[in-house]
């Protein structure tokens, strides 16, 4: 149940320490690691999930577009429209 004297932020960032555990249940850290590996690495998951998405969106649009590299990660590019 949230905290009435948390504010938004606080509780926000208490969830994700709450899921972290969820998924690391034997995590232990000081508080800096807590701040870099459990909160930032949480977001940066979060985050990396939607611009992977964001980026299937604009291939569909026609806006960038895809090459394979030699070790199997993909290379987004704009694409390039030449004009008459």
């Amino acid at each position: 149940m949230p905290n009435q004297y948390l504010d938004d932020d606080v509780q926000q960032i208490a969830n994700e320490i709450t899921r972290y555990l969820q998924e690391h249940d034997s995590a232990a850290d000081t508080l800096e690691g807590v701040a870099q590996w459990w909160v930032l690495r949480q977001r940066l998951q979060e985050e990396r999930n939607k611009v992977e998405r964001a980026m299937h969106y604009l291939c569909e649009q026609g806006i960038v577009e895809t090459r394979s590299l030699p070790d199997g990660k993909i290379l987004y590019a704009p694409v390039v429209t030449i004009k008459k």
